[in-house]
C-alpha cells in the first residue's frame, strides 16, 4: 500500500506476486491462509477513501504501518473470496473493454468532427443548403409557436 502522497497515490494497492523489495513509501501487507490477496485488493480499493482519510492524523496525511495495522478486515471463507475475486474480474474486465470501445468511438467522432470542420471551412463540401434548411426549420418553429 503507498502510503504517501496528496494526489490520488497514498492508499492506492496492488497484489505483488514476484519476490521484490521496497522503500519506506509503500507497506507490505501480508495475509494469512485465510485470506486471499486479491480479495483483500478488492477490499482495499473499495475501502479507498477511508483509508486515505485515515492518513489524516497529523499535518502530514501520511499513512504509517501503526495506522494500516489497525485496519480489519471480516471476510467470508476462503471458496467464497475466490468467488467474489472471479465475479470481480470478469465484471471489471467487461467495464474495460466497454471503456476502452468508448474511448476508440470519442477519438473517431473527434477526428471526423474535425475534418468535417476543416472540409467546410476550405470549401470541399457546400453546408449552405445545411444553413438554409436550419434557418427555414427555425422560422417554421417560429411561426408555429
Amino acid at each position: 500500500m503507498a502510503m504517501y502522497g496528496q494526489g490520488v497515490t497514498r492508499g492506492r494497492v496492488a497484489v505483488l506476486e514476484i519476490a521484490c523489495a521496497y522503500n519506506q513509501a509503500c507497506s507490505a501487507i501480508s495475509f494469512g491462509p485465510f485470506v486471499n490477496p486479491h480479495f483483500a485488493r478488492y477490499f482495499f480499493i473499495a475501502a479507498y477513501e477511508y483509508v486515505r482519510d485515515a492518513g489524516n492524523e497529523t499535518s502530514q496525511m501520511n499513512l504509517s504501518a501503526g495506522i494500516i495495522r489497525k485496519f480489519k478486515l471480516t471476510v467470508p471463507p476462503i471458496s467464497e473470496q475466490a468467488a467474489i475475486v472471479s465475479a470481480l474480474d470478469n465484471e471489471t474486465e467487461r467495464i474495460d473493454r466497454l471503456l476502452l470501445e468508448a474511448e476508440h468511438a470519442s477519438a473517431l467522432l473527434r477526428e471526423r468532427r474535425t475534418a468535417l470542420i476543416s472540409a467546410a471551412v476550405i470549401g470541399q463540401i457546400d453546408v449552405r443548403h445545411q444553413a438554409l434548411r436550419d434557418t427555414a426549420l427555425a422560422e417554421t418553429a417560429d411561426i408555429a409557436s
